[in-house]
């Protein structure tokens, strides 16, 4: 816990999960997946909260300043990824919650991470081997495989166009 207390973060990170899916990613990333993006629910003082307490009581019962904790998202600056083996996401993300044969009809492309290395450090060292698989029209069309940073993946999720 202190090493995320010393790791910059921020509760202002651009990623929104809506009916459990990050919304307007390109692949189904369920909020499961928040550890692996680095956003964790932690707590905060309430500056504000906390100042205008202290007006009426200044201590706590431990003779420490009061104050007003909050949980809040936040997310590491750069983030410290852990994508894993055996991770699985669906283009487009609806996909995810279909049966089978109706998964298949609209299903453009699967990506499963095949093995992995988290981020050593915030932004750094990680990388992910990933088998592409192509769908057109309900069949199969291709299987490729690509190596990329923990970075690069999360943006491939994000957008759905891998780095050149």
């Amino acid at each position: 816990m202190n090493e995320l207390r010393k790791q910059r973060r921020t509760e202002d990170f651009g990623i929104r999960f809506t009916d459990t899916l990050a919304e307007g990613w390109a692949f189904s990333v369920h909020e499961a997946f928040k550890d692996q993006l680095d956003i964790l629910s932690l707590d905060y003082v309430d500056k504000e909260k906390s100042k205008e307490l202290r007006k009426s009581r200044p201590f706590d019962d431990d003779g420490k300043p009061s104050r007003v904790m909050r949980s809040a998202w936040s997310r590491g600056v750069p983030p410290q990824l852990r994508f894993d083996v055996g991770h699985i996401f669906y283009d487009p993300p609806a996909a995810r919650n279909m049966n089978g044969e109706d998964a298949r009809r609209v299903l453009r492309r699967i990506v499963q991470v095949m093995e992995a290395k988290p981020d050593d450090q915030p932004g750094q060292g990680g990388w992910v081997r990933i088998k592409l698989i192509h769908y057109e029209d309900g069949s199969l069309v291709a299987t490729d495989h690509h190596t990329v940073s923990q970075t690069e993946f999360e943006a491939f999720l994000r957008l759905g166009r891998l780095p050149e």
